[in-house]
Parts: structure tokens; C-alpha cells; sequence
């Protein structure tokens, strides 16, 4: 049996940075944080579906980065640990924001792709269309002043 597997360099990295963050909260579950495990996971699902659709997530990124540092580091002291569920509770809300714009995003992406398509393929046609007369008309326009002699 053959699978055809279609990975483009996005995916790839998405997949990249999912497994980054997997092996981090593994790592952050041995030093006692199982408390924020569940809301990392429900980020890194957003961020999985935000970045498959084309969404930059790079902000959401960050702020789950930050708090991973901090929870990896263990022995959080109260301040530390208020950090870690702000930049938790940021990254979630943007990543909320996001996805209750992700249909507008969608869509714009896909008019702005469609008319990209449409120019792209109206050129041949308006080159087929025109070249010949702005072609006919600059060689009147240039030769215009010729004087024509018969023979005799």
C-alpha cells in the first residue's frame, strides 16, 4: 500500500514547533505542573488549527514559549508563577481572538487569491487582444511623415 504524503514547508514547521512544545510540556509535567497542562494543550490545538489555515501565530507562540521557560525551570515562586498564567491566559485570548476572525481571514485569503488567479490568466488574453493594435497604431504613428515616390 502507498501513501501519498503532500507536506509543504509551513506544515512542516508547525509540526516542528508542536513537537518542540510537546516535548516541553512533557518535561514541565516531571517538575510538578500538571496544573497548566490541560490549558497548554487547548493553546497548541488553536495554534494547530490557526497555522494550518495560514494564520501567523507567531505572538501565541511566544507567550506559550515564555511560560514553558518558567514552568521548565521548576520551584516557581508565587510571582513566577502568576507570569506563567498571564502569558497563558494571553496566549489564549489571542489565540480566541484569532480563530473568531478566522472566517473573515479565509475568505479575504481566497477573494485575494482568486483575483491573482484571474489577472494572471486575463494577461494573455489582453496581450492576444491589444499588442496588435498598439503594435499597428505606433507603426502608423512613426512612419506617418513618409513620403512615397512612384516608380515610373
Amino acid at each position: 500500500m502507498q501513501h501519498n504524503i503532500n507536506c509543504s514547508a509551513p506544515d512542516i514547521y508547525v509540526l516542528l514547533i508542536v513537537l518542540i512544545i510537546l516535548a516541553s510540556v512533557a518535561s514541565v509535567t516531571a517538575n510538578n505542573s500538571d496544573v497548566y497542562l490541560e490549558k497548554i494543550a487547548g493553546i497548541i490545538m488553536k495554534v494547530e488549527k490557526l497555522s494550518g489555515e495560514g494564520v501567523d501565530t507567531r505572538a501565541i507562540e511566544i507567550y506559550l514559549n515564555n511560560a514553558l521557560r518558567l514552568l521548565d525551570k521548576g520551584g516557581l515562586t508565587d510571582v513566577e508563577r502568576s507570569w506563567v498564567e498571564g502569558n497563558l491566559s494571553l496566549a489564549e485570548r489571542i489565540a480566541d481572538e484569532l480563530i473568531n476572525t478566522l472566517g473573515r481571514y479565509v475568505l479575504w485569503r481566497n477573494i485575494r487569491l482568486g483575483l491573482t488567479v484571474g489577472l494572471i490568466a486575463l494577461i494573455p488574453i489582453l496581450v492576444y487582444l491589444f499588442l496588435p493594435r498598439v503594435w499597428a497604431y505606433l507603426w502608423f504613428k512613426t512612419r506617418r511623415r513618409w513620403i512615397v515616390k512612384l516608380k515610373k
